[in-house]
């Protein structure tokens, strides 16, 4: 499966999604902020990726990059920069270029962290790009924060754990009231379920909004369920599609469902 050619055009409102816990007064309506003791976790929502600021008292972690959208860079930027807090670690989560297109142009002269760094180098996008490559399944310690990166390369999905704070950056698992989903469903289903077996409370997507757990895994399985079953019921995408749509009206864009659909009906 080849993701690298996919682009993700997810639009949604800044209004927050639902599941979505808000955070601090003062911030902007896109982002949602979870408070953890003397740590807080941001998740910047833009019309593709979401990405992650880990805040300790004194540094801040970054995943990932609002690389799709010309505008929501800056933006992105203008609110790191408003913590003002010094950037202990930048990390791209995986090899997909809406994570990262552009990075540079923000935040020059960064070295960042990857466990695709050398894949990553390797495109276009990020051939201005230094990256330290990190082994999969790997834990590292920063700015006192457990980081454990787990990559099952099989069907293309990461995580990126932080144990000591119950939260976890899921992407390609699953995605909050968004119809983005790939092929195996049900692998990447077993990993939300372990991660909750494990402590996981708070899923921060890779695009989207956070949600509570169990929560997350329950719309995650809910909305599987339907996709699977809409696909053994019926023949035709526009069956299959109006099936989604009925189950989980929620859920967007509807365009999305005839990029991802074919991808299970071959």
């Amino acid at each position: 499966m080849k993701l690298l050619s996919i682009v993700l055009t997810i639009v949604f409102a800044t209004a927050l999604l639902p599941g979505c816990a808000v955070g601090n007064t003062g911030v902007p309506s896109n982002v949602v902020v979870r408070e953890i003791g003397d740590v807080r976790l941001h998740s910047f929502m833009s019309r593709s990726v979401t990405p992650a600021i880990i805040e300790t008292p004194d540094k801040l972690i970054i995943i990932d990059f609002p690389g799709d959208v010309e505008e929501s860079a800056p933006l992105f930027r203008n609110y790191v920069e408003s913590l003002n807090k010094p950037i202990e670690r930048y990390f791209i989560s995986h090899f997909c270029a809406s994570h990262f297109r552009g990075i540079e142009n923000q935040f020059p002269n960064m070295t960042f962290y990857s466990v695709d760094a050398d894949h990553i180098m390797a495109m276009d996008e990020g051939s201005n790009l230094t990256i330290n490559p990190i082994a999969d399944d790997s834990e590292l310690i920063v700015a006192g924060i457990r980081l454990i990166f787990e990559v099952d390369r099989e069907i293309e999905a990461w995580i990126i754990k932080m144990p000591d704070l119950n939260a976890a950056y899921v992407d390609h698992l699953a995605y909050n009231s968004l119809h983005v989903f790939f092929p195996p469903l049900e692998p990447r289903l077993a990993h939300l379920k372990r991660l909750a077996d494990e402590g996981i409370t708070w899923f921060m997507p890779g695009h989207g909004a956070p949600m509570q757990g169990p929560d997350f895994v329950n719309r995650a399985a809910a909305y599987y369920a339907t996709i699977l079953e809409a696909l053994a019921r019926y023949n035709t995408l526009e069956e299959v599609k109006a099936a989604i749509i009925a189950a989980h009206p929620d859920y967007v864009p509807e365009a999305n469902l005839d990029r991802f659909l074919p991808r299970f009906m071959e």
